[in-house]
């Protein structure tokens, strides 16, 4: 069954994947975000993609027009960021998601309607909203794609992309830390919850999910000990500090971060945070 899903992937992406890869990077050209731009959207394809392999371990009900369905919500999912970055950006990503299939579609794909669903409502993270895959039933569209969107908010990268958006969206430094640690385990239960059934994916996430809760951990430790945060620019307060001068500010691209830097004093901790986060962005 593996093989077969393997071949329903492969399916998928060549009809869609290059022309939507072009549409993504023309979409997102003018909007500088790179926390959510293009190579977000591919890397939760990607991480969609592991999880369809993982359930057809134990499934046989990954039809070609799921697999489908799944790739398209995946590169849709947050293209409504592009318009707002707050929490309704999942309605804004649908339309664009509808413009998109009747402009450039004669005919629309089989599972239409739930893929724009989808779309809509990845952000939503209630816990009712979340179905556990099971061997004998079609998975959830909404779970897979909104799991593979909380696998990349996980890790290094996840302590960057949360930062990135928390900033634009004016979260004070004293309040974002308690805020994102309360989305990121509410992210990491809703995803073990879907999971069970696939071991490896839980003890190859549960890292990236410790790693994000301990540099939040510290940095809110670290805020009980400064008097202006805003002015500090070295342990978990300055990465954050380094992130808002350089993204949100500077508009200067992650990969960037390390050059950068040369400009600066930097302690090792902040440096070996930016080279490792460019390494991770780069191989992802």
């Amino acid at each position: 069954m593996k093989q077969d899903v393997d071949s329903r992937i492969a399916e998928a992406e060549d009809q869609w994947l290059e022309k939507l890869k072009l549409f993504l990077e023309n979409l997102f050209k003018d909007t500088f975000l790179p926390s959510h731009d293009h190579t977000h959207h591919l890397r939760t394809w990607h991480a969609a993609k592991e999880i369809l392999l993982e359930i057809a371990e134990f499934n046989v009900l990954l039809s070609a027009d799921f697999i489908e369905a799944v790739l398209l919500a995946a590169l849709f999912h947050d293209t409504g960021i592009i318009e707002t970055r707050g929490i309704s950006h999942g309605e804004k990503g649908k339309k664009i998601y509808l413009e998109y299939i009747a402009e450039n579609c004669q005919k629309e794909p089989a599972m239409h309607s739930k893929i724009a669903s989808a779309i809509e409502m990845h952000d939503q993270k209630s816990e009712n909203l979340f179905i556990p895959f099971h061997w004998d039933k079609i998975p959830d569209l909404l779970t897979v794609v909104s799991i593979a969107d909380d696998m990349d908010a996980m890790g290094t990268i996840g302590i960057y992309r949360y930062a990135e958006i928390y900033l634009h969206r004016s979260i004070p430094m004293k309040s974002l830390g308690v805020v994102l640690l309360e989305n990121v385990a509410t992210r990491y239960n809703n995803f073990s919850k879907a999971s069970s059934l696939i071991p490896s994916l839980l003890k190859k996430t549960k890292p990236k999910y410790q790693e994000i809760i301990s540099f939040y951990d510290n940095y809110n430790q670290q805020l009980l000990t400064e008097t202006d945060p805003l002015r500090v620019f070295y342990g978990h307060i300055g990465i954050i500090n380094y992130i808002r001068n350089f993204s949100v500010v500077g508009k200067i691209h992650p990969l960037d971060f390390p050059k950068a830097l040369d400009n600066f004093e930097v302690g090792k901790y902040v440096l070996d945070f930016f080279n490792k986060l460019e390494e991770q962005l780069k191989m992802d």
